[in-house]
């Protein structure tokens, strides 16, 4: 009686087990199948620079502030809406995040940067080219019949998408002035007088925008013959060392 409680026993452990195994082995096959392929090889982190045009929104005080509740959500909101963008191109697998570091006129233009994961043997696809045209595509695929694309808030302009690449050392002075973020839109023969930067910040950085087709003066005059600090001046929103005018 002993023996064949004990193989009772024995065949009670086992059964469960032979379902796990089955389980895992039915898991493993499904996941195959389903084209899953471990990643081989190191990833790149590429950066991309871009803004488009909310054609139901307007710049407001508030967003104009970073460091604003009000920018904080706006942001956000954004920030979700290009995730559902690039989600649904071929970029997807790539995808890793997107940041607005700034919002400007006409009607609302979120500037952001898109961070992409990319393995070694698909670097030649993910070229500076191939995203803006990736992302343009999609925004006009996706625009109704008004012209403008669509999300759950917002109306794109399909057209108003630019991109440029970042490298880490362009992002990391981007991030370097998010506490000291200074956005103006100048109108043609309009003087402005830009405030100087915040001591309690390390780097600032003041974004001047215009009409196209013209052109910004710009006249410095250094009130202190002590000053010791670095001045650089981009053609380009973002600071790209290949857009650097003169530093």
């Amino acid at each position: 009686m002993q023996k064949t409680r004990k193989a009772g026993a024995f065949l009670r452990c086992l059964a469960p087990l032979s379902v796990v195994l089955l389980l895992g082995a039915a898991g493993a096959l499904i996941w195959y199948l389903l084209g899953y392929h471990a990643p081989s090889g190191p990833t790149f982190n590429l950066i991309f620079a871009c803004q488009l045009r909310v054609l139901n929104r307007h710049l407001t005080e508030e967003l104009s502030r970073p460091e604003s509740q009000g920018f904080r959500e706006e942001a956000a909101r954004i920030q979700d809406m290009v995730g559902v963008l690039v989600h649904s191109t071929e970029l997807s697998p790539f995808y890793n995040t997107s940041t607005v570091y700034a919002f400007g006129e006409g009607s609302l233009t979120p500037y952001f940067w898109i961070d992409l994961l990319v393995p070694e043997p698909r670097l030649p696809e993910v070229t500076l080219q191939a995203v803006n045209a990736t992302l343009s595509r999609a925004l006009q695929a996706r625009a109704n019949r008004t012209g403008s694309f669509q999300s759950s808030e917002y109306s794109i302009d399909p057209l108003s998408m630019v991109t440029q690449g970042l490298s880490q050392r362009d992002k990391s002075v981007l991030v370097s002035t998010r506490g000291c973020y200074r956005y103006s839109r100048l109108h043609p023969d309009e003087v402005l007088w830009l405030k100087g930067p915040d001591y309690l910040f390390s780097s600032c950085l003041w974004h001047l925008d215009t009409t196209r087709g013209h052109m910004v003066k710009l006249r410095l005059e250094w009130k202190r013959s002590d000053c010791r600090d670095r001045l650089a001046m981009y053609d380009s929103p973002a600071p790209v060392e290949s857009h650097l005018i003169t530093s």
